[in-house]
C-alpha cells in the first residue's frame, strides 16, 4: 500500500516522473512510467483505456471521474471498497496499452488484480453501473458475479 500514495503524487513521490490528476480524488493518470507503482498498490485497479479524440469516451468523462471522486478519496486506505480509478491514453502509448489488455475499442475498461486484467466490463457507461461493477472488487466485496462482466487474461 505504500507504493499507492507516491503513485499518486502524495509524500515521497516524484512528482515530474508520475503523471497523475490534481488530487489523489481526481482518476489516476496512468502512463508506461507509473503503471507498476498504481499496479502493485495492493488496490485492485479499474482503467479506462481512452482516446482524447473519442466522443464516447468523453460521454463517458462525467460518470468516470464521479467514481473516482468517491473510489480514490480513500487513497491508500486498506479497506477501500472501491478499486483506484484511472485511465491511460491508448492513442498515446497504444503498444503498452495492448501490452496490458487492451482491446482495440474506445473506451475498454478493464478491471487488474496484481496488476493482472480480471474482468471487462461491458455495460452502460453511467455513475450506478460503472459503481455496482467497481463495488464487487473493492476490499470489502464478495465474490463477483458475471453481471456486465467479460472474462479477461494475460
Amino acid at each position: 500500500l505504500a507504493a499507492l500514495p507516491a503513485a499518486l503524487g502524495g509524500a515521497g513521490s516524484a512528482r515530474a516522473a508520475v503523471p497523475r490528476a490534481g488530487s489523489p480524488a481526481e482518476v489516476v493518470e496512468l502512463t508506461s512510467a507509473n503503471w507498476d507503482a498504481v499496479a502493485s498498490s495492493g488496490r485492485p485497479v479499474f482503467v479506462e483505456f481512452y482516446a482524447t479524440w473519442c466522443p464516447y469516451c468523453n460521454a463517458m468523462k462525467p460518470a468516470w471521474e464521479a467514481l473516482a471522486a468517491e473510489a480514490n478519496a480513500a487513497g491508500a486506505v486498506s479497506d477501500a471498497a472501491l478499486p483506484v480509478v484511472a485511465r491511460l491514453d491508448a492513442d498515446a502509448e497504444p503498444d503498452f496499452a495492448f501490452s496490458k489488455g487492451f482491446a482495440g475499442g474506445f473506451p475498454d475498461l478493464v478491471l487488474y488484480e496484481g496488476g493482472s486484467p480480471v474482468a471487462g466490463f461491458r455495460g452502460k457507461r453511467a455513475l450506478p453501473e460503472l459503481k455496482a461493477f467497481a463495488a464487487r472488487f473493492g476490499r470489502n466485496a464478495g465474490p463477483a458475479d458475471d453481471l456486465q462482466c467479460t472474462a479477461r487474461g494475460n
